[in-house]
């Protein structure tokens, strides 16, 4: 089994990357917000800009990143240090999985 399978099975890596108004950085702040989301707040009616603060960081971690454990030990950081949750390990994997294939994405078609 592939380490991005649960990306295909979650969704189209072309629904989530739009070409014409998106970029590899609006991508993860939409993964952070909808995917990652230890808050639990992308379905209130007042969504807010909450992960905002982390999107560059974890932009430059997935520029850096090796694989897929490397940017799910970084989101795991945040959700449990910064965030305290700690109930979140599926998601910061799961998370992670779609970053990274969206930055392979984005490498081997956009840029």
């Amino acid at each position: 089994m592939s380490d991005l399978s649960p990306v295909r099975r979650l969704a189209d890596i072309k629904n989530v990357v739009r070409f014409k108004s998106n970029s590899l950085f609006q991508s993860i702040a939409y993964v952070l917000l909808n995917h990652w989301d230890p808050l639990d707040i992308s379905d209130s009616k007042g969504r807010n800009d909450a992960y905002n603060r982390f999107t560059p960081k974890v932009y430059s971690r997935a520029l850096r990143a090796q694989n897929t454990e490397d940017l799910t030990q970084y989101l795991r950081f945040l959700s449990r240090e910064l965030l305290g949750s700690q109930n979140n390990n599926h998601e910061d994997y799961r998370s992670a999985c779609i970053i990274m294939s969206i930055k392979k994405y984005y490498l081997s078609n956009v840029i």
